[in-house]
Parts: C-alpha cells; structure tokens; sequence
C-alpha cells in the first residue's frame, strides 16, 4: 500500500479521517475555528495510533502522497507529492467556500475533484486526477453537504491509492470561481424571499457559527428556520423583517415574499412589534 500523509482542517476533514478505511503515516492540522474540529482530529488520532503535528512542528513528509483538505497555508516543497482535495466540481466554482455558495444559491448538485495543483493560474487549477457529483435536494443543512463532501473525497482517495494516479480531461477555460465569504455575507435581508433566507440559515449552521441579524440593538446568531405556509400580506417588502407571531418563544418573521420561522439561542423573544434589521 502507499504511503501517504493527511493534511487537513474543519469539519469535512475530520469527517474524511473518520470514514478513511486505509491508516495515514501522519495527519498535520491547525485551528480553522470550526468549532472544536482541531481538538477532534488530534484525539482521533491519538486513539488511533496516528502521529500527529500542528501545522508549525516540525513534520517528517517522507511518504509518497499528501493529500491536503482545506488548507488555506501555502505549500512548499516537491509538489509531485501534494493532491489537494477541493470541495467543487472542477473547474466550476474554483476559490473560496464553493459549498457554501452552492447551498445558498439553489444549485443541484455539489462536487468533489482531486488535483496535483500548478502555479501561476490562480486557485484550484491543476492536474485533475478524479472528480464527483452528488445531486442534493433543499432544503439541505451545510453539516449534511460537507458529510457528503467527504464521502467523495474518500472515495477519489482512496481509488488514487489502489489505481494510482490518471489525469482526465478538465476544460479550464470553462472555470467559474467562488469568492470568498465574510461576516457580512451571513447577515439575512429580510427583503428576500423566505426560502432563499431558508437557504442561508441552512448553509451557516454548524460547524459555522450562524446567519446574523440585528435585534433591539444587538447583533443575534440564527441557527435554525422553516418555511410557514404563506399569507397575502400586504406591502411585504415594506414590512420585511417585522414579527407576524410568536409561539412558544418562536416569532414568525414577514419576509419580502412568504414567512418564515427563525431560532435562535441569544434571545427570549415575547414582544410582538418588534423586527429585524
């Protein structure tokens, strides 16, 4: 069998790790604040016998290949060795977050590709060794897209191991590109439609901290939601944001078409002519 490294991060990393059925030499991390995804991935492999480094030790790499998920650090060395693992159906959506905007934006389907990656061309080009589709239906929380994410990065993995390593054909020149996401971009505008805000609480949920809005002066954290069945409310748009309802501690938000049913754990709500902003 070959010898190869893991070089990975977050939630999908340590998924991967998970569901590997073959053992790596070494598995090199650092902190990407999701959650408490660092501290999983060194238990799992001191429970599994697998040496472990942070990305600043000192790391012996004399293995045939190392296969890096969602390393945000430049790489140096024989790149020969390097398979980095990107969470898109190449080349669409090469750069930042493509899960992420794929679930905010309603896509069909989300994609893996393994590629040995090439300077000079901007992100994610390189040598395509394998690529995957999975067809999802929403609304879908990011959690269920990243398992699904790594499922098929396991499968290019460990087929690249068994079969070796045979490039196929990706068009570049077909490449679209994701762009990267802040804070800001979670905050939810009322003014959209209710399954589009859907949408976005779903893909911000763990492992991410959560869609943002402001509420009687403070900034609140929206982890969970659901569609209600619509009402003719007048001049929504001009009301968006503002409580219809709340049950059992549950407001019901009039959004620029449809209602919606937001949770959070920062607030108790109980005053009805209250809104988002």
């Amino acid at each position: 069998m070959v010898k190869f490294g893991l070089m990975l991060v977050g939630y999908k990393g340590l998924k991967l790790l998970e569901s590997l059925s073959v053992t790596p030499e070494f598995v090199v991390s650092y902190d990407n604040k999701e959650k408490n995804t660092y501290e999983e991935i060194q238990k799992f492999c001191d429970s599994n016998g697998i040496k472990f480094y942070n990305r600043k030790d000192d790391v012996d790499k004399t293995v045939e290949k190392i296969f890096l998920v969602g390393w945000q650090f430049l790489i140096s060395g024989d790149l020969e060795k390097y398979i980095v693992l990107h969470d898109s159906y190449l080349p669409e959506r090469r750069g930042f977050c493509p899960t992420v905007s794929a679930l905010i934006e309603g896509a069909d389907y989300i994609g893996a590709s393994a590629f040995r990656p090439i300077e000079g061309h901007g992100p994610d080009y390189g040598t395509v060794f394998g690529r995957c589709k999975k067809a999802i239906t929403h609304p879908i929380k990011i959690k269920k897209a990243f398992d699904f994410i790594a499922d098929m990065y396991v499968s290019l993995i460990e087929k690249i191991l068994v079969e070796g390593e045979t490039p196929i054909h990706v068009d570049f020149s077909e490449s679209s590109f994701s762009v990267w996401k802040n804070e800001e971009d979670f905050r939810i505008d009322w003014s959209d439609s209710a399954e589009n805000i859907h949408r976005k609480i779903c893909a911000s949920g763990y492992p991410y901290d959560g869609a943002i809005s402001w509420y009687d002066g403070k900034k609140i954290r929206i982890k969970e939601s659901s569609v209600c069945t619509p009402l003719n409310i007048i001049d929504s748009h001009k009301n968006a944001g503002k409580f219809w309802k709340i049950e059992k501690g549950i407001p019901t938000v009039i959004c620029g078409s449809g209602l919606i049913d937001i949770i959070t754990d920062d607030v108790d709500f109980k005053l009805l002519r209250k809104k988002f902003l």
